[in-house]
């Protein structure tokens, strides 16, 4: 992720119980997995019997979360015939004894695609950030009945789980590119985005989450200038934590027209003209500009002019409104 954000677990019961359904109800790999469970069975004793450990003819060296690296040893034949990616990955390997490097995947994710390969199964996902990371990987390794699989039980479990780790999974989809889940929990942010932004851990997203947020055209529960006080906290968090031009008492210059934190400011640059100021009511808009610290001189006297219905537009800031839900 962008920001670290420590990683956390499912509430257990919830997560069993949407699991279970979601693996075992109209999956038709499962249903095939059935008719060959004699094959799973002794695919299952290749990959778990230690004294057949010896036939395994290729290693993969991969990182786990502590740091430390770990080994994965399979057989050519059983990945290559499940998965275009490894055949690929393995065409031109000719050496048993040269480990491959497995990057861009944690090595429990990877453990659980293996796994998956051999037997058709894979245990219930208890942390949260690993449920899209396994995803990410069957997606990688082409392992379609899983990435389908794992798809369809963060879609059932993205409006179930609570706030924090609605954004954490936000996050790494966004990190991982995600494109079907990202527009899916966006749309989830637009409907809850008082939530959201007010949760702790919203201080810790990256920018990218952050403009996307900026993008909706709608927020629920929230005003505009609750949203913007908000990213301000992210982003002089982001900038050090050491808010500059503050006086004696702590807030920006007041007195000064012109820009009073450029450090914050840099922080908001990419984003800061989605803010869609023409949605502030127009008494805090002139506080808000003036107060923050972040807008140009020249963007604090076209607000003034706006304000003093002087100017029909707000320069560079969009003139489209936000639309605001109750929740």
């Amino acid at each position: 992720m962008d920001v670290s954000m420590e990683e956390d677990n499912f509430e257990p019961f919830a997560v069993e119980r949407e699991f279970f359904k979601v693996f075992w109800n109209g999956q038709e790999s499962l249903k095939d997995m059935a008719e060959d469970s004699e094959i799973r069975q002794w695919l299952r004793s290749l990959l778990d019997d230690k004294e057949l450990e010896q036939y395994k003819d290729v290693i993969f060296l991969c990182c786990g979360l502590d740091g430390h690296e770990r080994t994965v040893r399979a057989h050519r034949l059983v990945l290559t015939t499940k998965s275009r990616t490894f055949a690929d990955m393995l065409a031109s390997h000719n050496d048993p004894a040269e480990p491959v490097r497995i990057t861009g995947v944690d090595a429990d994710v990877f453990e659980t695609i293996i796994h998956y390969i051999y037997t058709g199964q894979i245990t219930t996902p208890q942390r949260v950030v690993q449920t899209v990371e396994l995803l990410y990987a069957a997606n990688k390794y082409d392992i379609a009945p899983l990435s389908q699989l794992v798809k369809h039980f963060l879609e059932c479990r993205l409006a179930h789980l609570n706030t924090k780790h609605f954004i954490m999974i936000t996050q790494r989809v966004l990190d991982l590119q995600m494109d079907d889940l990202t527009t899916m929990c966006f749309t989830l942010v637009e409907q809850r985005t008082a939530l959201v932004v007010q949760e702790p851990v919203f201080l810790r997203v990256s920018p990218e989450f952050i403009r996307r947020v900026l993008q909706l055209d709608s927020f629920a529960g929230i005003g505009e200038n609750q949203v913007f006080a908000r990213v301000l906290e992210w982003a002089v968090m982001r900038a050090g934590g050491q808010p500059d031009g503050l006086n004696q008492e702590g807030r920006p210059n007041e007195s000064e027209f012109h820009l009073a934190r450029p450090h914050v400011r840099q922080v908001l640059e990419p984003f800061i003209r989605d803010f869609r100021l023409v949605s502030v009511p127009k008494d805090d808009l002139a506080a808000l500009v003036k107060n923050s610290g972040v807008f140009t001189e020249r963007e604090q006297l076209t607000v003034s002019y706006y304000l003093l219905d002087q100017t029909k537009d707000l320069g560079e800031f969009t003139m489209k409104e936000r639309h605001f839900t109750t929740v």
